[in-house]
């Protein structure tokens, strides 16, 4: 068991259903920010696009609506901390949704990333109940500070260059009991991560997330592969396996990264 608050009472959201026009808030922490920098982590986006746009899903469905995928890209870094979200419908099948997610710093109105993500209805009348209610009940908490960073908190652990670990648990689990779609992300952007060196920091401005099946066992374990693209950009892929269960594949993604220094305005190493 964790003594921890459930990850997303960190994430300081706040979203509202105006007769199905999905809308949140968010003030991002430091520690919820990309090492070294002063905006969001790409993880920390997909968790807020999986939260809102797996809510509105879930509301349209009337059932739960486990993540199929999902893909964050970020424009330039924002001005402020402060963000407002924007959901959107782009396919609402019987069993299939699409969600388009838009979101803009405040005082601004031109976006400066988006995400796409597809949901899957599930039928089963014994989760539904439990499920919205989840949702309501994290959005009603107040937000808890967060004294360490998002990956440390959620027990992320760096095992070897460019390989990460991540154990299921109480604060990082959706409601239906399997490790969030989020997390998932933000243990394939830490992998990503690792792989370059202290000289050579990259952070990642753009996921692209393909959940396979759930990490039954664990711990869940993200590799990741460089391709180097240019000295400022790269591209990597990443695997994900369930390594308690034969290394069974669970997450396959692809992400973009830049230089830090590049991506501050600054002069690349």
């Amino acid at each position: 068991m964790s003594d921890h608050p459930h990850f997303s009472e960190h994430l300081d959201f706040r979203w509202n259903n105006d007769d199905g026009h999905f809308t949140a808030r968010a003030e991002v922490q430091p520690t919820l920010c990309a090492p070294g920098t002063e905006w969001p982590r790409a993880g920390v986006l997909a968790m807020y696009a999986d939260n809102l746009g797996g809510f509105m899903c879930s509301v349209g469905f009337g059932t739960p609506a486990p993540t199929l995928d999902l893909s964050v890209h970020v424009f330039r870094r924002p001005p402020s901390r402060v963000l407002h979200l924007e959901s959107r419908h782009l396919r609402k099948g019987r069993s299939i949704a699409v969600a388009e997610t838009w979101f803009t710093a405040e005082g601004e109105d031109e976006p400066f990333a988006m995400a796409v993500a597809s949901h899957m209805k599930m039928g089963d009348r014994a989760e539904r109940k439990f499920s919205l209610g989840y949702a309501e009940v994290r959005r009603a908490k107040p937000t808890a500070i967060l004294d360490e960073p998002i990956e440390t908190r959620a027990g992320i652990t760096v095992v070897a260059p460019a390989t990460v670990e991540i154990a299921a648990a109480p604060h990082v689990i959706n409601g239906i009991g399997t490790l969030h779609g989020g997390v998932l992300a933000l243990l394939t952007e830490r992998a990503v991560e690792s792989a370059f060196t202290d000289d050579d920091p990259h952070v990642v401005t753009g996921l692209d997330v393909r959940y396979l099946s759930s990490p039954r066992i664990g711990p869940a374990r993200a590799v990741a592969n460089v391709l180097r693209g240019d000295p400022t950009d790269a591209h990597c892929w990443v695997e994900v396996v369930d390594t308690g269960d034969g290394d069974r594949p669970v997450v396959h993604a692809f992400a973009t990264t830049r230089a830090r220094g590049a991506a501050q305005g600054e002069e690349a190493p």
